[in-house]
């Protein structure tokens, strides 16, 4: 196409020439990518500087211009802006000697502008764009604690007129972040951008009527640390132009990704001594029981509860379990204290820590303080013995399983064990020491049998709900237990 820049001059004494600094601007409201251009020059601006004649009464510039054969955007109009400046500086060098050099009016004007609007198909006089989502997850689910690819697929089809400038918003939650445009079908080149939690891609200009827009949208986490059972994109198409209001629901849309707990837990036992083997003179039945070590020889069990993620593990209880002689009416060992290396508290389930009282004392001083009754009562070794009605395939492994054998519990408080740049640990330690009562198999005549302690992890509070831990570990220690005559 051909552009004319025309001056006209009007004034008293007008030299025969006037020079002029002229700026032509092409497609000004699109300048950062222009649809048309100089041909000369092949630029969409032109600067340059013009001596006019004032000879005639109309002085013009002729420009070949390219524009480009298929114009998609067609909501902005085509506009050329063209600016000049009077030269007087320059003048001075057309100005013959004894004339005077001409003064630009200030009620000129030195801008003058135009546009050629673009044929648009529209139904009517206005075009009403209707853009509709639909959203898809392609991730079935996040794992928590863990960092990983989460995919999105997004369709945007328009079922009204042209829609021009498109773009898909996509708000993003907390501990996402935006990868890539993983792929995109459509006529249009697509571009994505993205600032803080607000994901902006261009899909369109213009998705004409009738047209598709198919995109997948590659998110990233790393150590997800969302306690919410999903997370949720919130998601909006848009256009250049209005839509009609009843057409507006369906450009809002929504897609989430649950978020699941999956661990490796560890959950470690030892008992200390594993062979326990005591002498009955050491603890006659007739001796007052004074001290701790007046019950009887020292158990204790060493615990660990270990997560090594992704996910974080919620408060949970951790849990001891001993059996007990019901059938001899006794207790098997006694409870004295926990240690827990968080500070944590543990507890006895219907009983209590040390439920005697009973003071600590240690070495000959402890043999020192045991007394014993003034009497011609037998000794111990002397005594009678009641039979047990356990038989001796029943003592050969003691368990709480047993029917025979109910359990004595100790349960240890957990907070949130998680790995991660998001947990101050990932392991809990506890030590649990108790006495075995030497009485009751003194006194039912019981040589010896292997004890069985049951430890397991019971979860209380699931950070997420929707995906509670299931087969949690569970594990058994075990002691040798016999007794000495004499």
């Amino acid at each position: 196409m051909s552009l004319n820049v025309c001056f006209s001059f009007v004034g008293l004494g007008l030299p025969k020439s006037i020079v002029i600094g002229l700026n032509i601007t092409l497609d000004a409201a699109r300048s950062q990518t222009p649809r048309m251009a100089f041909m000369k020059s092949r630029s969409a601006t032109l600067q340059s500087t013009i001596v006019a004649s004032t000879e005639s009464t109309m002085y013009c510039v002729p420009h070949l211009i390219y524009v480009q054969p298929s114009i998609e955007e067609k909501q902005t109009a085509i506009s050329v802006i063209a600016t000049y400046a009077y030269l007087e500086d320059e003048q001075a060098k057309w100005t013959p000697d004894g004339y005077l050099i001409p003064v630009l009016s200030r009620w000129a004007a030195t801008r003058n502008a135009f546009s050629i609007p673009l044929k648009r198909t529209c139904a009517n006089d206005t075009c009403f764009p209707n853009l509709v989502i639909s959203p898809k997850a392609e991730t079935d689910y996040l794992v928590a604690g863990d960092s990983g690819e989460a995919y999105i697929r997004v369709d945007v089809e328009n079922h009204g007129d042209d829609s021009f400038y498109s773009t898909l918003e996509i708000h993003i939650p907390d501990e996402i972040n935006f990868s890539r445009l993983d792929r995109a079908v459509t006529d249009s080149f697509v571009t994505c951008s993205v600032t803080r939690r607000l994901v902006v891609c261009n899909i369109g200009n213009p998705i004409k009527a009738g047209g598709k827009v198919n995109m997948r949208i590659c998110f990233q986490t790393e150590d997800l640390s969302v306690t919410e059972p999903e997370i949720i994109f919130a998601m909006i198409a848009k256009s250049g132009d209005d839509e009609l209001r009843h057409h507006s629901d369906d450009n809002h849309a929504n897609v989430s990704i649950p978020v699941i707990s999956s661990s490796n837990i560890t959950l470690r036992g030892e008992v200390n001594p594993e062979l326990l083997i005591f002498k009955e003179k050491d603890y006659p039945l007739d001796r007052v029981v004074e001290f701790q070590t007046d019950i009887g020889p020292l158990v204790t069990y060493t615990i660990s509860l270990i997560n090594r993620g992704p996910s974080p593990l919620g408060s949970t209880d951790l849990v001891i379990s001993w059996p007990t002689f019901p059938v001899l009416d006794g207790q098997l060992l006694y409870p004295v204290s926990a240690k827990m290396d968080n500070g944590g508290d543990c507890y006895v389930i219907n009983g209590q820590w040390n439920a005697e009282n009973l003071t600590t004392i240690f070495g000959n001083y402890n043999r020192g303080r045991r007394r014993r009754r003034e009497s011609s009562t037998p000794t111990s070794s002397s005594r009678p013995r009641t039979a047990s009605p356990l038989t001796s395939s029943e003592l050969k492994s003691l368990a709480c399983r047993s029917s025979l054998s109910p359990c004595d519990k100790i349960v240890c408080d957990v907070d949130t064990l998680a790995r991660g740049r998001h947990s101050e640990r990932d392991e809990v330690l506890v030590i649990v020491t108790a006495r075995l009562r030497t009485d009751l198999l003194i006194k039912y005549n019981i040589t010896g049998f292997k004890l069985m302690t049951r430890v397991e992890a019971l979860v209380k509070d699931s950070l997420h709900p929707s995906t509670p831990f299931r087969n949690l570990p569970t594990g058994e220690v075990q002691t040798k237990l016999f007794r000495e005559h004499g």
